[in-house]
């Protein structure tokens, strides 16, 4: 693995711009935090980052590589990948997918381009395409679909309240509740049951 051009990248401020810009709604995918559950964890979706790709670099001067074999590790499969940024390797990244072989809408094929686009986002993290969604300030500006509450209230746990201490309601500005008192109770259950800690 070549590493002499790590940290060497030059970038334009158009091109930073292009990369740094807060992410639009259309750009921010859900999913659930257990199975089932209600989509109240965000991430960048891989068409965005290979929007912001094209947009900083050209359609056709970047690349998603893989530079090893592929693996199963417990039901997923891991691709090791390299983002190439004008023919010269600048991030590498483990892409991974889920599979299963039971599952007839996706075949392992599908499972290997999954992984890769999985690696364009991680790698696309580095250049920071939606890494506003890592931070916990950033996160509690975004709005779950189809609900009111914030997602830093699902996603993450506040510091100055015990793992098993159940939150108390929230009210938003004119005193209503934001959401109901049976709703909370099953979020809070939610989000126990997934083993979230503080650093996520």
């Amino acid at each position: 693995m070549p590493l002499q051009h790590v940290g060497t990248m030059k970038l334009s401020k158009a091109q930073i711009d292009a990369l740094r810009r807060p992410l639009a709604s259309h750009e921010i995918e859900w999913k659930a935090a257990v199975k089932d559950g209600p989509p109240i964890i965000p991430y960048v979706a891989h068409t965005a980052a290979r929007d912001r790709l094209d947009e900083a670099f050209g359609l056709g001067g970047w690349g998603c590589v893989p530079v090893g074999m592929p693996k199963m590790v417990e039901g997923l499969v891991l691709t090791p990948c390299a983002l190439m940024i004008n023919g010269v390797p600048r991030f590498y990244k483990w892409g991974e997918c889920e599979y299963k072989e039971a599952n007839r809408n996706m075949s392992y094929g599908d499972a290997l381009e999954g992984s890769l686009s999985n690696a364009i986002v991680r790698c696309g993290k580095e250049l920071g395409i939606g890494r506003e969604l890592w931070s916990k300030n950033g996160r509690s500006k975004l709005t779950a679909p189809g609900q009111r509450q914030r997602v830093s209230q699902e996603s993450s746990r506040r510091r100055d309240r015990p793992p098993d201490q159940e939150p108390p309601p929230h009210h938003d500005a004119h005193g209503d509740d934001v959401i109901s008192d049976g709703q909370r109770k099953r979020m809070w259950a939610i989000m126990k049951s997934t083993g979230r800690t503080e650093a996520e």
